[in-house]
């Protein structure tokens, strides 16, 4: 098991335990099908299956996808664990800039592609990015922001 997915996890688990549902996006090369949708629900057995789904390959999302899952719920929180070598990055900066949706970025090491998104979405105040240097950290992070989430929603 990754730190990413548990971090996700985590992620996931907090939501329920304050009775809200959630909703996984695992993807590799989404755009040759390479993915996992799950539907907002309440129902651990399947959200942690679609997380710890492992494709491989590259990484690209379909944003479609996330369009669609979005119109699912009522502006859901938005938790994305990756290395940021997105193929599509731009497109993702792009659909993240014109969404009021909490956003956060979690990505391990410092690349170019990390620089991009940060300098791509740093006008924007519903976005938050993590460069984390100890894989570890993830889901300290990710529960964190969770955290105030709830408290700030409340």
């Amino acid at each position: 098991l990754s730190y990413a997915v548990l971090g996700a996890a985590c992620a996931c688990n907090a939501y329920l335990k304050h009775e809200s549902r959630a909703a996984v996006y695992n993807f590799s090369d989404a755009l040759r099908g390479n993915k996992i949708v799950l539907d907002f629900n309440h129902t651990k057995e399947h959200i942690y299956q679609a997380l710890c789904r492992y494709f491989g390959g590259g990484t690209a999302l379909d944003l479609d996808d996330i369009t669609y899952l979005l119109s699912c719920a009522d502006t859901p929180d938005i938790f994305i664990i990756t290395d940021m070598q997105i193929t599509n990055l731009e497109k993702l900066i792009d659909f993240f800039n014109h969404i009021e949706n909490r956003v956060t970025a979690v990505h391990l090491g410092h690349n170019v592609h990390a620089a991009r998104f940060k300098d791509g979405t740093v006008k924007k105040k519903n976005i938050s990015l993590f460069n984390v240097k100890n894989k570890e950290d993830i889901p300290k992070i990710v529960l964190g922001k969770v955290k105030e989430y709830m408290t700030s929603s409340m």
